[in-house]
Order: C-alpha cells, then structure tokens, then sequence
C-alpha cells in the first residue's frame, strides 16, 4: 500500500499558504491561484512549482474521479499552462500518475485505493476551503460536495 499525501495552497502575492490554515479572502476571487500538491510514498509529485488556477484544477479532478473509480484512464490539462496530468490504472490495484511539462515528465505509482481516498479528502478539504476566501465564489458547493463523494 502507498501512503498519498495530498495539500491544497492558496496564492497571496509570492507567498504560499495552507488552504487549511487561510482565513483572508485570496487577492483575485476570479483567478484564485495557488497550488495542489502531491506525494506518494515521500516522492514528491506535484508541488508549489505547479501553481495554477488552483479551484478550476480542482474541479477538473473531481470531474474525473468517476473515471478513475471505474478504473479508466483519466486526463486533463491544467487551466493555465500546458501541463498535462494523467491517471492510468496499471491494474484493479495501482495508478500510474504523470506529469507532462515543458521542462519533462515526471510519474509515480500509487495504490489506487489510497490515490482515490486521498484525492476526495483532499477535494473536500480545498472546497470547505475556498467557502471561507472566498465567499462569494458562486460554485455549487453541495453539487461538488456529493461528486466528490460519487452519489
């Protein structure tokens, strides 16, 4: 089993804060950036050095989470840039996850159980998150809130 460790951040000027630890409302409510940040089994995956339109990458990967329960291949792009993020399962029990760049690609294995877990925490954490920064975002909470959790 691979232990995922997954953290949201928002983006306030060159400074990165913990989604969980943000309390003032972020500087652009239209363009929220910050960062989704991944590690799986201590490798870092996708960190700070990934900032985007962090709300809209979010929505993307909750998006796909029917996808990746039902074992498919799931890819999307990140909102502003040409970075490319893949979701390949390598059987009922592993992803493979890659990250396509300008600079490379990176990938790392994860244990697709923990991978899915971790992504729904993470998506709910983010979500309960962005009430608070901003609260006039206009996003269907409970509809994200019950995609999140596939009902």
């Amino acid at each position: 089993m691979s232990k995922v460790w997954i953290s949201s951040f928002f983006k306030y000027g060159e400074r990165f804060v913990p989604a969980m630890e943000a309390t003032e409302p972020v500087p652009d409510s239209f363009y929220i950036e910050g960062a989704l940040c991944i590690t799986v089994d201590g490798q870092e995956f996708l960190t700070l050095a990934h900032a985007d339109l962090v709300d809209q990458l979010w929505l993307y990967i909750v998006d796909g989470l029917g996808k990746l329960r039902a074992g498919e291949v799931f890819e999307t792009y990140f909102p502003d840039q040409p970075t490319q993020l893949t979701f390949r399962p390598l059987g009922p029990e592993r992803l493979l996850l890659t990250v396509k760049t300008d600079a490379g690609k990176k990938s790392v294995q994860a244990t697709r159980t923990e991978m899915l877990l971790a992504l729904c925490e993470g998506a709910h954490q983010f979500f309960n998150a962005l009430d608070i920064v901003v609260p006039n975002h206009g996003f269907d909470l409970p509809a994200i809130h019950t995609a999140i959790d596939g009902s």
